[in-house]
Formats: C-alpha cells, sequence, structure tokens
C-alpha cells in the first residue's frame, strides 16, 4: 500500500476599502502616487485589525488553490 502526499497552494486576496479622513483629504487629493501609497499603506497599519479581518471582507475575498506534485510518503509491504 502506498501512501501519497500532495502540495496544496492556496493564494487568498481580499480588498479592504480604507476612508481617508475629512482632514486629510485635501492633503490627499494633491499627493503624489508614491505619497498616496504610503499615506494608505501607515492608515492600513494603523487600522490593521479592520484592514487584516478577512472575514470582515469576505464580499471581496478570492481564493486560488492549486494541487501539486504527488509524492510517495510512505510504502508498505513488497510491490517489486
Amino acid at each position: 500500500m502506498y501512501t501519497y502526499s500532495l502540495k496544496i497552494t492556496r493564494n487568498e486576496t481580499w480588498r479592504p476599502q480604507i476612508t481617508v479622513p475629512e482632514k486629510d483629504r485635501k492633503a490627499f487629493a494633491h499627493m503624489s502616487d508614491e505619497q498616496a501609497n504610503d499615506y494608505l499603506t501607515k492608515l492600513a497599519y494603523e487600522n490593521s485589525d479592520y484592514v487584516f479581518d478577512d472575514y470582515y471582507h469576505s464580499f471581496t475575498h478570492e481564493s486560488d488553490t492549486d494541487i501539486g506534485d504527488f509524492q510517495i510518503a510512505t510504502q508498505i509491504g513488497d510491490y517489486t
């Protein structure tokens, strides 16, 4: 009898929405793309419980699962 192990790879993505606070909106509108990215990254980490909650953002959840190569994990008996 053979037992096989599988390689399963799952990539998950969700897309939380972040609201720019009212006090920062004028400045945000005039930022370069790089400055805006840095600002949003900082805002995401300040609100990490919300941003990284994949259950709360499940409506935006995307998942891709692949089955890779099979390998013999154990062999019982002589099958030669």
